[in-house]
């Protein structure tokens, strides 16, 4: 019975690294690597449940003083055609993410998170967002509760249902973000990544889009229709690309829309302590 499961990633501009640990009665088993891959596990017994328990956390703490941060474990889902009625309900948890240079000022981070609610045809959300600016970090609600462009959201749904019925319900895809230089702002969001599940927690499609800095490394880009997808996704919640959300020219940032709440702020953290996922 596994007692513990840790999964911890570190971000950069080369596409990120994962460390991840699970233990099982006296077993600790960990694995590391490069964002994607499936690496072996390396196993060690120990004593004890409570040992092996001991021995996974001393270890994440260390990777978490080395900049990384947890994250959701990644979920398999299989490639097989799965139908989804206008009515049946999902929750949507999505992510999308700034972390090289995002435009604004000293603004080295911003993460903003969404979670949908559908049923039938009533849709419903919340959102929040951590920042860093010149040092401080900030942690925030964001006083939303419906999608912005309802007319996108449903394309969304529409192209969620389809893309399942397919069986294309892995969607992992790369671009190439084409700013001059390791000192320009961000053209592209560093990482779009939503899940999508049914009430029961079973996951039915997963879209992750990552963008890659460095010339040496090939995209692999979305084809049409994951086009169609995320571009209704980010439609449907008033953002566009970095520089336009920064700059306030998107229906989210606009003066009627850009409104929140229980702002926190910390100081002295570094840019890499925010929280990938909360």
């Amino acid at each position: 019975m596994t007692t513990l499961h840790v999964y911890l990633v570190s971000e950069s501009s080369s596409g990120g690294k994962f460390w991840e640990a699970m233990v099982d009665d006296r077993v600790l088993k960990t694995r590391y690597g490069k964002l994607g891959q499936d690496k072996k596990w390396s196993v060690k017994a120990f004593d004890s449940n409570e040992k092996a328990v001991n021995e996974a956390n001393k270890k994440a703490n260390s990777k978490k003083s080395k900049g990384y941060s947890e994250a959701r474990v990644p979920v398999s889902i299989e490639h097989e055609p799965l139908t989804l009625n206008k009515d049946t309900p999902l929750v949507i948890e999505s992510y999308i993410r700034a972390q090289e240079r995002y435009p604004g000022g000293n603004a080295d981070m911003f993460n903003l998170k969404w979670t949908i609610r559908t049923a039938g045809d009533d849709v419903s959300c919340e959102a929040s967002m951590w920042w860093n600016y010149d040092g401080m970090h900030s942690h925030c609600k964001i006083l939303v509760d419906e999608p912005l462009d309802k007319n996108a959201c449903a394309e969304f749904l529409a192209m969620v249902r389809e893309l399942t019925s397919q069986g294309e319900r892995m969607n992992v895809c790369t671009i190439l973000d084409e700013r001059s230089d390791s000192e320009a702002y961000d053209t592209e969001w560093s990482w779009v990544e939503f899940l999508v599940s049914t009430e029961d927690q079973t996951p039915v499609l997963l879209f992750e889009q990552r963008a890659l800095y460095a010339t040496k490394n090939n995209p692999s880009p979305p084809n049409e229709a994951q086009q169609r997808l995320v571009a209704s996704f980010l439609t449907s919640l008033g953002i566009t690309r970095p520089e336009p959300f920064s700059d306030g020219k998107c229906l989210l940032r606009s003066r009627e829309r850009w409104k929140y709440e229980s702002v926190t702020e910390y100081q002295g953290g570094s840019r890499t302590s925010l929280p990938l996922y909360w």
